[in-house]
């Protein structure tokens, strides 16, 4: 704010005011919040707030009318943001006031309160708070981590219920599987509620991107179509969100195919390395690279970032080839790799894996930051929907790798609690696979021995807090290496066109 010569700040996004204050409630479905604003200068923060609503335990947590290390903490009336801001704004001594304007998901302030302020002294720029939230702490990257860890118990513990129900020709439709897998989440410590509506779509549902099953629409789930089920939890100490892509009977070869390009193109940006200052708009071609070599895509961004127990939706990452606002990935930041494909009227397929934005040790010091991506969601893909014979050396290694973790971390959280169907389940789903086409046309003589240099330097940094490996920009796909060195040019460009 000194930079820009503002003497105050108003913040109107709702997670901005949660995170600032570390409060918490439920006026939001799905999403932890609370109607308020602050305004905000060097000397004083003042909360605008329902009355009634601070409770004795929340008034000593925010120290109301004290003053600590010069800033004096008020609260007052929710409809008092205005006219507080008008007179406020009018004080010869206020240069600037800094309204936050819209960006990524953040919206931006509403007019009345753009009003309130007069012309000469409005600064209209991102939210300060926006950028230091969507940056997350060593607290909250473990909290991320360990709520992450408790979601995927429950899903993997649902899968296994549900897949035995399933091929024993019991009766699930798509509301009942949500409801039952619903149960399973809030049988984990620190569950609060679902992050969003889940998504639970079978068959030709499923080809409908943003589906919501209904009384009037839902399925029965069967052993003849695909399954997608995206779903997700508000936990104290993160929210998740995750999807994956079922069958319980024989797919078919083109849902194989189409379900394995989607992998290849969720693994291939998974293990992406890149240098600091890339742009989230660089790397989504990454996921889709793989449909566009037959002609398919998909409909929607590729990923996007998420709050610690706060909006599943979070500014600013919006992995979105299309878009024409670019963020710059940072450490810390958190965000979903989803790619998939959708065949009107018969089935959908999504992968949503969350990764974290983690400091990547190469090989070789260059004097710039390099920055690679940690898999914070851990449930297993579908192996009977994964075609092997197109997985190149590095994207199989991956899988294995990862599947390695899966197994390790949730297979130990499920003996503990005691889940032992769920545990079998993850042991069969988790098995390592060994890929046939590794070698051929277009691949250099190194490949052969790819895999398995991958998997070992995998491994060892899979251990302890288990952050995700050191991927090679290279690649035994000659059609992957031109879009991989594309990538990085474009980074390059782009971080010095959005300076």
């Amino acid at each position: 704010m000194d930079k820009q010569k503002a003497d105050l700040l108003v913040v109107t996004a709702l997670d901005e005011v949660a995170w600032l204050l570390n409060l918490r409630a439920d006026d939001i479905p799905y999403n932890p919040v609370f109607r308020s604003y602050i305004m905000l200068s060097d000397a004083k923060m003042t909360l605008f707030l329902d009355s009634g609503r601070i409770t004795p335990g929340v008034d000593f947590h925010l120290h109301v009318r004290q003053c600590i290390d010069g800033v004096c903490f008020s609260v007052t009336a929710y409809d008092n943001l205005v006219p507080r801001l008008k007179t406020a704004a009018a004080n010869p001594a206020v240069r600037k006031v800094l309204l936050p304007k819209k960006y990524s998901y953040a919206g931006g302030v509403s007019y009345a309160v753009y009003n309130a302020v007069p012309s000469s002294k409005r600064l209209s720029a991102v939210s300060p708070v926006l950028e230091l939230k969507a940056r997350k702490n060593e607290v909250e990257f473990q909290g991320m981590k360990n709520s992450h860890l408790r979601d995927a118990v429950a899903l993997v513990d649902f899968l296994a219920f549900l897949e035995k129900e399933i091929e024993a020709g019991n009766d699930w439709d798509e509301i009942s599987a949500a409801t039952k897998l619903e149960e399973y989440r809030a049988e984990q410590d620190h569950f609060v509620g679902l992050s969003f509506g889940t998504i639970s779509a079978y068959g030709s549902n499923g080809a409908v991107i943003h589906y919501k099953p209904s009384n009037l629409t839902k399925k029965k789930i069967t052993r003849d179509s695909l399954y997608l089920l995206d779903s997700g939890g508000q936990y104290k100490d993160g929210t998740t969100d995750v999807t994956r892509t079922l069958h319980y009977g024989s797919p078919t070869e083109f849902q194989k195919e189409a379900y394995t390009r989607v992998l290849m193109g969720s693994i291939d940006l998974a293990k992406l390395v890149f240098p600091k200052g890339t742009g989230d708009i660089s790397v989504d071609v990454l996921a889709r690279q793989h449909l566009y070599q037959v002609g398919l895509d998909y409909n929607h961004g590729t990923g996007h970032g998420i709050g610690m127990f706060l909006n599943v939706h979070e500014a600013p990452v919006q992995l979105r080839i299309y878009s024409k606002e670019n963020h710059k990935l940072q450490l810390g930041y958190f965000f979903s790799d989803e790619p998939g494909y959708y065949k009107p009227f018969e089935f959908g397929i999504r992968l949503e894996t969350i990764l974290a934005v983690v400091k990547a040790q190469t090989k070789y010091e260059s004097g710039k930051d390099f920055y690679e991506f940690e898999p914070i969601t851990l449930v297993p893909f579908e192996p009977k929907l994964i075609n092997l014979d197109m997985l190149d050396a590095q994207q199989c290694a991956y899988l294995n790798a990862y599947h390695d973790l899966v197994r390790t971390k949730v297979g130990a959280a499920l003996e503990e609690q005691g889940r032992m169907a769920g545990l079998a389940y993850l042991r069969k789903k988790t098995a390592s696979v060994e890929c046939n086409n590794l070698s051929g046309a277009g691949r250099s003589s190194s490949c052969s021995s790819a895999q398995a240099a991958t998997s070992n330097d995998l491994q060892s940094r899979f251990s302890g807090d288990y952050i995700i490996a050191n991927g090679a920009l290279t690649s035994c796909r000659a059609d992957s290496n031109l879009v991989v060195l594309l990538v990085v040019l474009f980074a390059i460009l782009s971080a010095s066109r959005f300076q």
